[in-house]
């Protein structure tokens, strides 16, 4: 058994991209066996079961999907506000191709003290590059931090700068655009004349990536999720959580899945203007993961009708509650969907039996 190790530098989606892009390189490079990503603190660490075959980088490509495929777009979306994504795109191919690269990656990645803060590294004690390169900017389309950076820490020189990544680290990039391409979801809202680009990944408590590439993100809900909820962010952000949920119970993973909640960052753009962060924040799945099966389906069937005009209210109630299992928010819910049941001509979305309704009550904070 081996351990890797993805430091946290307080920029939540880069870290997360980072983590799962490393634990995809594992999985790739290890037949596909068990791997784990894993939150330690003040790191992820990234556990896998076999020993990992460096030279079989193709088996890396499989993850970058190419223009043509269905998953084809996410680099437009991953890249969506870099200015250079047709060369960052072919020099992650590049990079992932190259046996030398991944050795290092792995090495660097196996002793948390190997690996400098990658935005603030030194280069005292290290021999110069024959040749000077650029820093690489990070794109706010991956980490929505980037755009405006760190403040300086001295008043009268007061800046704000996009986040940079040192040469050194640009391996760094590589690795969260990686992770982003299989381990993210990206949604998209129209209000008047602004767009909303939602992102959302599923945050590693103890995740199995054979859940993340093969069964949680899949071409199937990335699909329905094209276009969000026309309630907005939250309906979106439920529908996701149910569609795991589900995905998790119907896996056959020796391990259970602990995803403790879905991290999201969501970035608006006028058309006078190029996209700028809006929110950030996190929906916790304590709820979803100890629900029937059945109250689950019932929630799934009322939050993918995000096309239909007049269920906006009862979807809004319902992400509410999942989000925050109070009494007051469980009545909200629960009166639009009965009065949704007994009225003529709706789409029903089921009615819940005792046994149900008493396993979801134990779930409502009373307080």
């Amino acid at each position: 058994m081996r351990e890797y190790f993805i430091p946290k530098t307080g920029f939540n989606f880069f870290d997360i991209a980072r983590a799962y892009g490393l634990g995809i390189v594992a999985y790739a490079l290890s037949d596909e066996s068990d791997v784990t990503v894993e939150d330690s603190g003040f790191a992820y660490k990234i556990t896998v079961g076999e020993e990992l075959n460096i030279g079989n980088t193709e088996e890396i490509q499989r993850y970058l999907p190419s223009q043509d495929s269905p998953s084809g777009q996410y680099w437009e979306y991953v890249l969506k506000t870099s200015n250079i994504k047709n060369k960052l795109k072919q020099e992650v191919k590049n990079f992932f191709k190259d046996p030398k690269n991944i050795k290092g990656i792995l090495e660097k990645h196996s002793n948390i003290e190997n690996i400098a803060w990658v935005f603030n590294s030194s280069t005292k004690g290290k021999k110069k590059p024959k040749k000077k390169e650029k820093a690489l900017s990070l794109p706010q389309s991956l980490e929505l931090g980037a755009g405006k950076g760190i403040r300086a820490t001295i008043p009268s020189t007061l800046t704000e700068k996009g986040l940079e990544l040192p040469p050194e680290h640009k391996d760094q990039l590589y690795l969260a655009i990686l992770g982003a391409l299989n381990a993210s979801v990206y949604s998209f809202h129209h209000s008047g004349s602004t767009t909303y680009t939602y992102i959302v990944y599923p945050l590693p408590g103890k995740v199995d990536v054979e859940f993340i590439t093969t069964r949680a993100i899949t071409n199937e809900l990335r699909k329905a999720l094209a276009n969000s909820h026309k309630a907005g962010l939250f309906p979106t952000l439920a529908y996701i959580a149910v569609e795991m949920e589900m995905a998790k119970r119907s896996s056959f993973l020796e391990e259970p899945t602990l995803v403790p909640s879905l991290i999201y960052g969501v970035m608006a753009k006028s058309p006078q203007a190029k996209d700028k962060p809006y929110s950030t924040g996190r929906f916790p799945l304590e709820l979803v993961s100890k629900v029937p099966s059945e109250v689950l389906s019932f929630w799934r069937n009322i939050l993918r009708r995000s096309d239909r005009k007049g269920y906006e209210d009862i979807a809004m109630a319902l992400s509410k509650f999942m989000a925050e299992p109070t009494l007051e928010n469980y009545y909200s819910y629960i009166r639009l969907h009965l009065r949704n049941e007994l009225r003529p001509n709706s789409i029903k979305f089921g009615s819940y039996d005792a046994d149900s309704l008493l396993e979801v009550l134990k779930n409502v904070e009373v307080s």
